[in-house]
């Protein structure tokens, strides 16, 4: 995958917007402990498709 130079400044200017937007609908409404037990949640399935499911999936991964 290859990021334009225009394809970079639409990630940059949403990116605040998108941020805000997260924050708002989603990270203010849950209390410390429950983003802590959502994060050892994001941390198992990672875990588990790292091992099972052919190691690094992410969209940066070159094939």
């Amino acid at each position: 995958m290859v990021v334009t130079p225009a394809g970079l400044t639409a990630i940059e200017t949403a990116a605040p917007l998108q941020l805000e937007g997260v924050r708002h609908c989603f990270a203010d409404v849950l209390t410390d402990h429950q983003l802590d037990t959502l994060a050892d949640i994001a941390d198992a399935i990672s875990a588990h498709l790292a091992a099972e499911h052919g190691g690094d999936r992410s969209p940066a991964t070159e094939d």
